[in-house]
């Protein structure tokens, strides 16, 4: 098991809202992931290594949105910082310009800074955001979308490693069916983006297991608040009928109830990382505050899991 960053850049130019719409509550987000094991596909080198004394890595999130009025990207300190102090983590980044990649061919000049700045360190991986609308955005805008991401690779600073994808559609269709397998084909298959091609899917709940297919690496089976969190038994039932080990699904959990302990945090992430691999945990209230950022949840939650 490695650790994992995910830092989401997002922007506030022209008015626009433009927040990391199904995943995060709020900035700073913790999730444990095994990243998932297929022999058929190339493994990356870093993906067994681990922290001293043989301990177990699990992963850690944050997501960080920048603006075009911050005069100083925090990512040029305390994350970038991170990630060059762990490098026995993986870190993962979201680029998320605007609700998608934006108009081609590249993002704006922030965007630029930031991108290049991250794929110069070794451990730390850029993936781009696309809604999927529930399955209601045709397959063409996505792989158009994708085509522009993939384009950045025409400048090799800014080329992306894979796609997360958000709100993607749960119950099998035929139309939800070849949608998810051709987007998440595009990606695998694009020239433009770097190793591993990483696919994440976000729909929020369990999906049917007609839609988990051999492309996806991870996805998202329960996002929603901590009051309503599935038991380990019920969401090992509901996981029954899906393909692939639990590494190869998460559960984003957000509104936990003020002053809960780290005692109950850890019994509620080792409860479930018994049936899913990763397990993310906010105490951010809601969808609509994903603006701020609470140094204690870094602080805090970032040793907790890394010593899981």
């Amino acid at each position: 098991m490695r650790a994992i960053s995910i830092v989401t850049i997002a922007d506030k130019a022209k008015n626009q809202t433009l927040s990391y719409v199904s995943v995060a509550p709020k900035i700073v987000k913790h999730l444990s992931y095994d990243p998932p094991r297929r022999p058929s596909r190339p493994q990356n080198p870093n993906r067994n290594r681990t922290i001293a004394h043989a301990i177990t890595i699990t992963l850690m999130l944050l997501m960080v949105f920048l603006y075009t009025s911050t005069p100083t990207p925090a990512l040029g300190s305390d994350y970038t910082n991170r990630a060059l102090q762990h490098p026995e983590l993986q870190f993962t980044a979201i680029v998320n310009p605007s609700t998608g990649p934006g108009a081609p061919p590249y993002p704006g000049s922030l965007y630029i800074e930031a991108v290049t700045r991250l794929n110069t360190i070794a451990n730390v991986q850029t993936i781009g955001y696309i809604d999927t609308a529930g399955g209601s955005k045709s397959g063409k805008s996505i792989i158009s979308e994708i085509a522009t991401y993939s384009g950045w690779f025409a400048n090799p600073t800014l080329a992306l490693h894979g796609i997360f994808f958000d709100r993607t559609p749960y119950e099998n269709t035929n139309q939800a069916n070849e949608l998810l397998r051709n987007i998440s084909a595009a990606v695998k298959h694009a020239d433009g983006f770097r190793f591993p091609r990483l696919v994440v899917q976000n729909p929020g709940r369990v999906p049917d297991p007609e839609l988990v297919n051999s492309y996806v690496d991870l996805t998202i089976v329960y996002e929603g608040p901590y009051a309503k969190v599935p038991s380990r038994d019920v969401l090992r039932e509901k996981l029954k009928g899906l393909p692939d080990r639990r590494e190869n699904y998460g559960v984003l959990v957000h509104s936990m109830r003020e002053g809960l302990g780290n005692v109950q945090i850890r019994k509620t992430i080792n409860g479930l990382k018994q049936v899913v691999g990763g397990v993310y945990l906010s105490d951010f209230k809601g969808k609509g505050a994903y603006m701020s950022f609470q140094k204690r949840s870094l602080g805090i939650r970032s040793r907790q899991f890394w010593n899981a």
